[in-house]
Order: structure tokens, then sequence, then C-alpha cells
């Protein structure tokens, strides 16, 4: 089968987990035709999801607030701990004024996060007085926005609208680097 234009976009946008998403959608043929618009792109961005955790070989985690039970049910510890068996590196920046919450067993939220990352191998560093919310993969891409990467709730009352740019390319290292070097001189 050929490829669809539209895959051949993505490709060449660097989106190849959705290009590659989207050709399985018009290969499976019936077994998407049910789903909405919304409920097929969401496929799509899943397996671009999946796809940079499992291809990477560096990551940041940049957010304020960290929950180890929402960590745990999105599948991001399982992710984070067979990124970190094929030797990627993960380092993840949090607040520890803003996770003083209690968690299970008796911790503090950020102590549950660093008791579950220990586990995997990734890094969780304590930076006071942290808003930003990123995520960067390797040195060229970069992914900014108003999402909380480890605590927001997907679903329910706690939901909200968050909206993240991406951006891709190799002239971003230089930022990836500042805002790294930035981070580790604030670490406590």
């Amino acid at each position: 089968m050929l490829t669809h234009p539209t895959s051949d976009r993505l490709e060449a946008l660097g989106f190849t987990g959705m290009a590659k998403a989207l050709d399985e959608q018009r290969r499976a043929g019936a077994t998407f035709e049910n789903l909405s618009f919304e409920e097929r792109l969401s496929v799509l961005t899943a397996t671009e999801r999946r796809d940079l955790l499992e291809k990477g070989q560096e990551y940041m985690i940049i957010s304020p607030w960290v929950v180890a039970g929402t960590i745990e049910r999105t599948g991001l510890l399982d992710a984070m701990a067979k990124a970190r068996q094929r030797g990627a590196e993960i380092d993840v920046f949090a607040d520890p004024l803003l996770n003083t919450g209690p968690a299970a067993g008796g911790l503090s939220q950020i102590e549950a996060v660093e008791r579950r990352f220990s586990e995997t191998g990734a890094a969780v560093h304590r930076v006071p007085k942290l808003h930003s919310k990123i995520v960067t993969v390797d040195k060229d891409l970069l992914c900014a926005g108003s999402f909380n990467w480890l605590s927001a709730d997907r679903k329910g009352q706690y939901a909200r609208h968050e909206t993240s740019f991406v951006y891709r390319g190799g002239h971003l290292e230089d930022e990836i680097k500042n805002i790294r070097d930035g981070l580790a001189k604030r670490a406590k």
C-alpha cells in the first residue's frame, strides 16, 4: 500500500509515530470508522508520545507538581522504567514547596515520587519556586505549555483544558542546554 500524502507530511515534520499510526488506521479500515475525529486523533498522538518514550536517549521533565498515583495510573512510570532499561537518562525537576501534601505510606508527594523514580533510575531534582511545564527529548524536541506533566488528571472533576506546543529541530540544542543549566543551578 502506498503511503498517503498526509503520512508523508507527518514524516517530513518529524512526527513518525503519528504517520505510522495513520497508516495503521488506513490499513485497519472498519476498525476505526466508528471513531470520531477526536478519538482517531487521540490514537495518533498517543502513538507519537509512545514512540518518543521508546526512542529518546535523554529526557528532561519539568513539572511543578508531582503525584505518584497519577504517574503510575497513566503508565508514565512503566514507560520511564523501560526507557531507563535501554539506557536513557531521565531528569525530573519539581517544586518541593508545592508537593508537601500527603501520599501513601506517610510520605509527602515529592518523597513518594522520589522513591518510585529511584526504583527506575530516574533522577528527581528539587527546584523551589518552579512553575515551568516543559518536556525535552534529546537535543531537538522541546514541548512547553500549561500541562502539568506529572500530576494532571486527564478525566474527572480536576481535569483541565491544557495546551502545549511542540518545537522540533537542531536549533533547539542551545535552548535546551540553557534550560537544564538554569535548573541545575537552582536545584537543592
